[in-house]
C-alpha cells in the first residue's frame, strides 16, 4: 500500500468508526457564534477546509487548533537551543514546556501540490504539478496546559437569536438564487430533487409541509449543494453525467450534498443536532460505501468545499 492510500485509509476509518458508534461525521454539530465556529488555525488564522472541517468539529468549544510547535508559541513558550535531535525544545518560565503532556493529537490532511518532470513520446520534457496528500498531527487549544483565555471558549449558555440565524439561512439562498446564471427555484409537491436532464432546476415541497424551519433550510441547502455539479459550475460526474440511483457515482454526489448542506448549516449558525435522525438503514448504508471507496469521504469533502464556495460567491487561493 502506498503512502497516499495509507492516508486515505487513515481517515476513512475513523469516519467507519464514528458510524459504527452511531454518529455520521457531516451531520454532527458545531457552533458558530463567539468564539467558535469553524475550526480554525491558530497561527494562520485560516479556517480549515474540506474534510478537516469535519474531522476537527463537535470535539471541543476551541476552534482553535495548530501544530506542537504553533501550540507551544501561542501558550507564550518559547524556544531553546539544545543539542537534540530537533535542535531546540521549548521552555517557559525557565521550565521545559508540558503544556500538551499526555495529551492525544488530531490527523487532518492537506493537498500539496509538487511540480514533476516527464519525457513524453517525442522525448521531450515536460513539466506538470500533481496533487500529493499529506498529514499532519494537530491540537486543540483546550489540550493546552496554561493557554491565553482568547484561545479558549467562552460562555456560550446564551442560545443564538433563531429569527437571526434563520435569517442567515435565508440570505445564502437568495443571494445564491439571485445571481447571474443561477437554477431555476420553485416549491411544490411533496418530494425535493435537482434536476440532472439539463433543465436546471430545484424542486423542494412548501415550507408547511416541513416539521421545523431547520429542515427545509437543509433540504435547501442539499438540493442547492447539488445544482453546483452543473457544468456551467463546478462540473460534478455525479450532476452532468447521472447514472442511476445506487451507483457508486450516484452515492459519492449524495455525499457531496450532505457535506455540503452541513458546511452551510453551520455558517448560517443552525446546529444540525435536533435536526435529523440517523435510522440504522442510513448508517449501514454510508458503512457499506466508505468500506468499498477509501477516497471516497476525503474526495466528496473536496467538492462539497468548491459547491459551498461557488453558493456563497467567494474565491479561494489554495496554498
Amino acid at each position: 500500500m502506498s503512502g497516499q492510500d495509507r492516508i486515505y485509509e487513515m481517515i476513512t476509518e475513523r469516519m467507519i468508526s464514528q458510524l459504527e458508534a452511531g454518529v455520521v461525521p457531516w451531520r454532527k454539530p458545531w457552533a458558530t457564534s463567539g468564539i467558535g465556529g469553524f475550526p480554525q488555525n491558530i497561527k494562520s488564522k485560516k479556517q480549515y477546509r474540506g474534510i478537516n472541517v469535519f474531522l476537527l468539529s463537535g470535539t471541543y468549544g476551541s476552534p482553535w487548533w495548530g501544530t506542537y510547535d504553533q501550540m507551544a508559541e501561542a501558550s507564550g513558550a518559547r524556544k531553546v537551543s539544545d543539542n537534540s535531535r530537533r535542535g531546540f525544545h521549548y521552555e517557559k518560565d525557565g521550565e521545559p514546556w508540558t503544556g500538551l503532556k499526555g495529551e492525544k493529537s488530531t490527523v487532518i490532511v492537506f493537498w500539496k501540490r509538487l511540480l514533476i518532470s516527464e519525457r513524453d513520446e517525442s522525448g521531450e520534457t515536460t513539466k506538470k504539478t500533481i496533487p500529493m496528500l499529506r498529514y499532519f498531527n494537530v491540537f486543540n487549544a483546550e489540550q493546552v496546559t496554561g493557554m491565553p483565555e482568547k484561545y479558549l471558549p467562552m460562555d456560550t449558555t446564551v442560545d443564538a437569536d433563531p429569527t437571526v440565524v434563520l435569517e442567515a439561512a435565508q440570505k445564502i439562498h437568495d443571494e445564491y438564487l439571485a445571481r447571474e446564471g443561477a437554477p431555476a427555484y420553485k416549491e411544490i409537491g411533496a418530494r425535493a430533487f435537482y434536476t440532472c436532464d439539463g433543465s436546471d432546476k430545484i424542486t423542494v415541497p412548501p415550507r408547511e409541509l416541513f416539521t421545523t424551519e431547520e429542515e427545509y433550510h437543509s433540504t435547501r441547502f442539499h438540493e442547492e449543494t447539488h445544482s453546483t455539479g452543473a457544468e456551467s459550475r463546478c462540473n460534478r460526474p455525479g450532476v452532468n453525467t447521472f447514472d442511476h440511483f445506487g451507483s457508486q457515482k450516484y452515492s459519492k454526489e449524495e455525499l457531496v450534498a450532505e457535506m455540503g448542506a452541513a458546511m452551510l448549516m453551520a455558517i448560517a449558525g443552525i446546529e444540525s443536532k435536533a435536526t435529523f435522525e440517523n435510522s440504522a438503514a442510513y448508517v449501514g448504508n454510508w458503512l457499506k460505501n466508505l468500506k468499498s471507496d477509501h477516497k471516497l469521504v476525503i474526495q466528496a469533502a473536496a467538492q462539497a468545499q468548491r459547491a459551498v464556495d461557488h453558493i456563497l460567491g467567494v474565491t479561494y487561493e489554495e496554498a
